[in-house]
């Protein structure tokens, strides 16, 4: 490895207040690694690497193979809240307590680790849904299209944003005259009306909660991307709590950008947030994918029958 990314560490603060820390896998990780799969049967892996023939050598060599700059692998360590093991049949899995469904669970749950078969993938994805898991398909509802609005104080993060989306096959929307009419008034008018949409760094909250609202409720955005650079550390639980309260009644997807060393604010639950734009607008592209895959008619499945030739065969006695 030509140098440890240590920007990448970061620690996640969860509901309860424990907290999980994720960080890129480094050398001293090879003696866990092979613990972990020295333990794995055969059907684990196998399903594990969804149905990919591998041994738990080869993976191990693969994962600290990586470099950090093509091919990124994460460790998250350090958890100090309770994990739960979900199993359709098993009363227990090494001593942890199972729960059939994840719905079954009594406790909020913040993130769920699926390893299942892949055609059961979509039903616990909708059980993480019911169940209010903390990630993004959980959170927000999915894309109902490819048109994303971005929403800052800052123009260089909506530009990264921007350049993000179209990196990933998204599509800047279009904003309606009424959109347009509706930040003019609302916004200084050295403020950027286009999309991406900067409001300067003087963005209070209140205009940040009627901004969120504006776009949401333009029919030709399907999902938000709202950026925020606090230029007063007090700022940050006032804005956070704008946005929310600006996107509580929408049925499209926001994600954020808290550009600070402290993450996510409490008080934008339950918004995703994430360190930088692209990750976002990433995350954002995988779901919009995700939910056009939804919507995909499931139609009729054709059932094929061998053809049957003659076999002549030469025989010598």
């Amino acid at each position: 490895m030509a140098g440890y990314p240590s920007q990448y560490e970061s620690d996640i603060v969860a509901r309860d207040g424990s907290t999980l820390r994720l960080r890129p896998m480094r050398p001293d990780d090879e003696a866990g690694l092979r613990a972990l799969y020295g333990r794995l049967s055969g059907e684990s892996l196998h399903f594990r690497f969804r149905g990919r023939r591998t041994d738990g050598e080869a993976e191990v060599a693969r994962l600290l193979g990586a470099d950090s700059e093509n091919e990124f692998v994460l460790v998250a360590g350090g958890f100090t809240g309770r994990l739960y093991a979900v199993h359709p049949s098993a009363a227990s899995i090494d001593g942890v307590p199972a729960y059939p469904r994840v719905t079954a669970i009594p406790e909020s749950i913040d993130l769920a680790v699926i390893a299942v078969p892949r055609d059961r993938v979509s039903g616990v994805v909708d059980d993480c849904i019911a169940k209010g898991v903390r990630a993004l398909v959980a959170h927000q509802p999915l894309p109902a299209g490819r048109r994303v609005a971005v929403l800052s104080n800052a123009g260089g993060p909506a530009i990264l944003a921007a350049d993000a989306c179209e990196a990933h096959g998204l599509d800047l929307a279009p904003l309606s005259d009424a959109t347009v009419a509706g930040l003019r008034s609302l916004l200084p008018a050295t403020a950027t009306l286009g999309n991406p949409i900067d409001m300067l760094a003087s963005a209070t909250p209140g205009e940040y909660e009627e901004a969120t609202r504006l776009l949401l409720a333009d029919g030709q955005v399907d999902s938000l991307v709202v950026i925020f650079t606090p230029p007063l550390v007090p700022q940050v639980p006032a804005v956070a709590r704008a946005i929310a309260a600006g996107a509580a009644e929408a049925a499209k997807p926001v994600l954020a950008n808290f550009i600070s060393s402290r993450g996510a604010p409490p008080e934008l639950a339950p918004i995703p947030s994430y360190l930088f734009p692209e990750s976002a607008v990433a995350a954002l592209a995988r779901a919009t994918s995700y939910g056009a895959w939804r919507r995909r008619p499931t139609g009729a499945r054709e059932v094929g029958y061998p053809v049957v030739r003659p076999l002549t065969r030469r025989i010598a006695y």
